[in-house]
């Protein structure tokens, strides 16, 4: 049940907080007080589309609480477990900022969410009626959703919403593959030449830089020969070889070191410098000989390098042709057993639609038993309210299959007896409208957990007799529901529990509305001006407490 609201720089209410209470309670006010802003301010909180333009002129920010008592629902406990949301039996707060800037932020006790989670959970806690949605019993789609309501089919078209979505899953993979079918031949042609073009050469990953080295090797022989033997004569084996001339300039150093003994610290360097000659001869000296390479051998090397050096400039490197040729093979591969995929994929599409069709088949069972007692329900309120030869009934033909099911719903109405029913839109009059949504309403109200209904302006094009109807039926609903409703009718206004006033004044400059609760005489003044406008007598007032009284 709706505990309060607290409006703070919405529109045209700086600050507002309105408690309720169990029952049927009216909003009444001039035309323009503000009751539908309230009302939007509530939608608002609860996950409806709201901009910027709702702050008051000037302010930074327009919040919007709303407080929830009673609320306990195995639904609400799941969406709360699912966000991971703090339970609580007790109450239930939601607050929404909206600021200048254009965002919003949504709050459940205090825990940021997604405007997604504010809608789930408010759609469970409260159902709205504005004006709009009467024209919406025009739209098929609405007429559908409205008997679902009724039949509480929710679980239901989500499971058969997951079997259609895999449905078309499947549809796309099957097409994807029936498109692969007839390019499969073309496509296996072209991929298997450019397999055999990396095939032939079988590059390894840095083959270029290790044919490289190798070909330098073999073209550099016979000035590597030179270098070698040159190096190894001045080294060791000539006559004047650095070799020998360290070797005398030793002995002689040896010579005079016997007049001069310092000298002898320095025959270790040269000793040092005779090893160090002795070991550079012998490394070279292998490489005296030029090995015989055959042309042969050569060529073949050449080629072996520009063919590595063709894949690598057309794949980017040697690396990335390697790659492209696992790639090629893999896809030859699956391409070469797609009518074996496309087996399997046709499997699948008949399996998701065999799963979709069962659950739409039980859907059509279901609305179609409900169709017939929400057909009953509506053709018995209607009578409550005045029309007494009514006949409303529900059409269901069969649809191409989708997320909903094959069932296309269509309401149909005969307003006066010996009239044929037909679509709403085609008949029904702006007062048969607002009885037949009310009844649909209430019929819902008896099926639904929901506990908090409101309605705004409900009663549009009916008055008199028919106008306390409707508000007998509103007041009979507040027994095992709360009503929150706006209306310009004293018939029905007479008849809440708890009658609210809303109106507008101007203070500094700017424009305030207020909301309070009025009791009493009070109350009887206000559904007076109802009668008779802002002018008000003690007629009017003595009618109002006639009104009152009579409920």
């Amino acid at each position: 049940m709706l505990k309060q609201i607290f409006i703070k720089d919405f529109a045209l209410f700086s600050e507002v907080t309105l408690t309720f209470e169990k029952g049927l309670t009216v909003l009444v006010g001039e035309t323009g007080a503000g009751k539908s802003i309230l009302i939007d301010a509530l939608n608002a909180a609860l996950g409806e589309r709201s901009s910027s333009d709702v702050i008051r002129s000037g302010l930074k920010k327009a919040i919007v609480e709303v407080s929830f008592i009673d609320v306990d629902s195995e639904e609400l406990r799941s969406i709360f477990l699912d966000d991971n949301l703090d339970w609580s039996d007790d109450q239930l707060i939601i607050r929404r900022e909206i600021t200048s800037s254009g965002g919003s932020r949504s709050f459940i006790n205090d825990t940021p969410v997604q405007q997604s989670v504010i809608r789930s959970v408010g759609a469970l806690l409260l159902d709205y009626h504005g004006q709009h949605e009467t024209q919406g019993l025009f739209s098929p789609i609405g007429q559908r959703a409205i008997l679902d309501g009724f039949a509480g089919v929710q679980e239901l078209l989500h499971e058969l919403s997951s079997a259609w979505t895999r449905l078309q899953t499947a549809n796309r993979s099957h097409k994807e593959l029936l498109a692969s079918v007839s390019n499969a031949a073309d496509e296996i042609e072209r991929l298997q030449f450019g397999l055999k073009e990396i095939t032939e050469v079988s590059p390894m990953v840095g083959e270029i830089e290790s044919t490289l080295l190798e070909l330098n090797r073999i073209e550099g022989q016979e000035v590597i020969a030179r270098h070698a033997t040159e190096a190894h004569q001045l080294l060791y084996s000539g006559d004047t070889s650095a070799l020998s001339l360290i070797h005398d300039a030793k002995k002689a150093l040896l010579g005079l070191a016997v007049f001069n003994p310092e000298l002898n610290s320095f025959v270790p360097d040269l000793e040092s410098a005779e090893i160090t000659c002795n070991e550079i001869a012998l490394a070279v000296s292998s490489l005296q000989v030029e090995v015989d390479y055959t042309p042969e051998y050569h060529e073949k090397l050449r080629l072996r390098l520009a063919a590595l050096q063709r894949l690598a400039r057309k794949h980017g490197s040697i690396e990335q042709a390697v790659e492209t040729a696992e790639k090629n093979r893999q896809r030859v591969l699956d391409l070469s057993e797609i009518d074996k995929s496309l087996k399997a994929a046709e499997s699948l599409v008949n399996s998701s639609r065999i799963s979709a069709l069962a659950l739409a088949t039980e859907l059509n069972k279901i609305r179609s038993k409900k169709a017939v007692e929400l057909q009953q329900s509506v053709c018995k309120t209607v009578a409550e309210l005045g029309m007494k030869s009514a006949d409303f009934s529900i059409e269901i033909s069969q649809s191409e299959l989708n997320e909903s099911g094959c069932d296309s719903v269509q309401f149909l109405l005969s307003a006066n007896i010996g009239e044929n029913t037909k679509p709403l839109n085609k008949i029904a009059s702006g007062g048969e409208l607002s009885r037949v949504m009310l009844a649909l309403k209430k019929a819902g109200a008896d099926t639904q957990r929901r506990s908090t209904l409101v309605f705004d302006e409900i009663d549009t094009g009916v008055s008199g007799r028919v106008a306390r109807q409707v508000g007998e039926l509103m007041h009979k609903l507040s027994a095992s529901h709360q009503i929150l409703a706006i209306s310009h009718l004293p018939q029905i206004a007479s008849l809440a529990d708890h009658v609210v006033r809303v109106e507008k004044f101007e203070e500094n400059g700017r424009t305030e509305a207020i909301a309070v609760y009025v009791h009493g005489s009070d109350a009887e003044v206000e559904i007076a001006k109802l009668m008779s406008g802002a002018e008000v007598t003690e007629s009017t007032i003595a009618t109002a407490r006639e009104l009152i009284k009579s409920k």
